[in-house]
């Protein structure tokens, strides 16, 4: 598999960029940059004597979102019109302060795990440091959505881990990867160190000295045994296409989808742009609420996320009342009509909301299957949507 750094962050400017509307005077400059990174991407796969479609699937929705756009016709901010805010907020040590509380959550995931007390006084930690940073945020007249990229994912990913729930679930998948490295077959004298951290990747393997480091994302958090000993065998050169086929499944499941969506949603900005590229989250709404809630359904906050994904495609975060919707259905190939059922689907999860059952989390339940029956042609969206989640995997 080619992997090209720095694509999806490139994808996260090009789009902000199209959001705001490019400057008349940029226009020219705009396009040869999208077009140089275009001929390199294609430079780079040809080296390796493949197709883009073998890039890792947010790199290739990324580069097909660059290859899809049309340069002659750019939305353009005339001068004197308002542009979005220029920069992002930068606090220094935001990064180290996620990467510590990870390393101390496998340090000290037993006792945590035994022990109240101590968890009570980790919380608090993260607490203060997530306080610090909105505070210092607030001082710049802005949030922690407007962060860097990697100081963002860092922050959301302490904010979800102030929560006792949230941070008891990251110390039980901790417990049970670690459980699952006792029969891998780790090479004689080393350590493994597996710490679940906020970051744009879905894990990184790196060995220091001794030590084998293996950095997952929140979404490894709902992974059963099965799936922590397919991906340590699989970074360990000892998986099988089995292993690696349930590690890909679970990575492309919605229980692996909900996680990121959730904690990317707790640095959602106050007042997101709702229009995308193509589609406007808040027409959206209006078409949805008017149609099958009869104008009754409150309005929550609506944004689109900022990570392509390729089959969980919207998510609805109740403590924050916020429908997020991914990035990949603002797409000129996606029709509104689809965009209305994805929307809809997630105003459901907020009429609905969630029952625990034999102490889990059930989400779809009979009344929400009938509900979601009442969208015109729910089939065939339903069906679309398939299609278009194995056009995104496979890149064909």
């Amino acid at each position: 598999m080619i992997r090209i750094g720095g694509l999806v962050k490139t994808f996260n400017h090009v789009r902000a960029a199209l959001q705001a509307g490019i400057p008349e005077g940029d226009l020219d400059e705009f396009r040869r940059q999208v077009r140089q990174i275009i001929g390199q991407v294609e430079e780079i796969c040809a080296g390796h004597g493949h197709p883009s479609r073998v890039l890792p699937g947010p790199s290739r929705m990324a580069y097909q979102f660059l290859k899809s756009l049309d340069l002659d016709n750019l939305p353009v901010r005339e001068s004197g019109q308002p542009s979005q805010p220029v920069g992002p907020v930068r606090i220094r040590n935001v990064v180290s302060i996620a990467e510590s509380v990870a390393r101390q959550l496998w340090q000290q995931r037993e006792e945590l795990h035994e022990s109240p007390a101590k968890m009570g006084e980790l919380i608090k930690l993260v607490r203060k440091h997530t306080n610090t940073i909105e505070a210092i945020c607030r001082e710049q007249g802005e949030t922690p959505a407007a962060l860097e990229t990697r100081s963002r994912v860092a922050f959301t990913y302490l904010s979800f881990a102030s929560s006792e729930s949230n941070l008891r679930a990251i110390i039980a998948a901790l417990l049970l990867a670690d459980e699952a490295s006792r029969s891998s077959s780790l090479p004689p004298g080393r350590l493994l160190i597996v710490e679940l951290l906020g970051m744009n990747s879905l894990w990184r393997f790196r060995q220091y000295g001794n030590a084998l480091v293996l950095r997952v994302c929140p979404g490894f958090i709902n992974a059963d045994m099965k799936v922590w000993r397919a991906l340590l065998a699989s970074i360990l050169g000892k998986g099988t296409g089995q292993d690696r086929l349930a590690v890909t499944d679970f990575t492309l499941s919605e229980d692996f989808n909900d996680i990121l969506f959730e904690v990317e949603a707790l640095a959602a900005p106050p007042t997101p742009i709702t229009r995308g590229r193509v589609h406007d989250l808040d027409e959206s709404f209006r078409r949805v609420n008017d149609r099958y809630f009869n104008n009754r359904m409150d309005r929550p906050t609506l944004c689109w996320n900022q990570t392509l994904t390729s089959r969980k495609f919207g998510h609805y975060q109740p403590a924050r009342d916020t429908v997020m919707i991914s990035v990949s259905l603002d797409s000129p190939d996606v029709s509104t009509s689809l965009l209305d059922y994805v929307v809809y689907h997630e105003l459901l999860h907020k009429k609905h909301g969630s029952q625990i059952i034999n102490g889990r989390r059930i989400a779809h339940s009979p009344a929400f299957r009938d509900d979601e029956r009442l969208f015109s042609n729910w089939q065939e969206a339903e069906n679309e949507l398939g299609r278009l989640a194995v056009r995104q995997v496979s890149g064909r």
